[in-house]
């Protein structure tokens, strides 16, 4: 059972909004199944399933999991050559490809250097 609702949420919400822009949105798969909501998550095992789908590009949601493996899933992007975009502009100074999110600062009031530690 995965303790992460607001995964599925975000989940739901993108797949409703790939029906207005006409594009193909493909899940690898259950992040329980592939181990991703582990203490130890396979992002080999998505990557694998993720190239032999064929996808064209990668979304990378911030959470608990992926901060803490950004290099990580930068890195397996950049091997397998899908490019990625990614929630934090962090992730980017790990290696995605490009961010595309809301202005922290803006937004809460906190820089966010205040809420991680890199």
């Amino acid at each position: 059972m995965c303790l992460c609702p607001q995964l599925y949420q975000g989940i739901r919400a993108a797949k409703q909004a790939t029906k207005t822009i006409s594009i193909v949105m493909m899940i690898t798969g259950d992040p329980v199944a592939l181990g991703l909501i582990d203490p130890n998550p396979d992002f080999e095992g998505a990557f694998q399933v993720a190239t032999s789908g064929r996808v064209s590009a990668l979304i990378v949601g911030a959470g608990g999991v992926t901060i803490s493996y950004r290099k990580l899933i930068a890195d397996l992007a950049i091997k397998n050559r899908i490019p990625s975009m990614c929630e934090r502009s962090d992730y980017v100074e790990a290696g995605c490809l490009m961010s595309y999110s809301a202005d922290e600062l803006k937004v809460s009031g906190v820089p966010l250097s205040m809420w991680t530690k890199s």
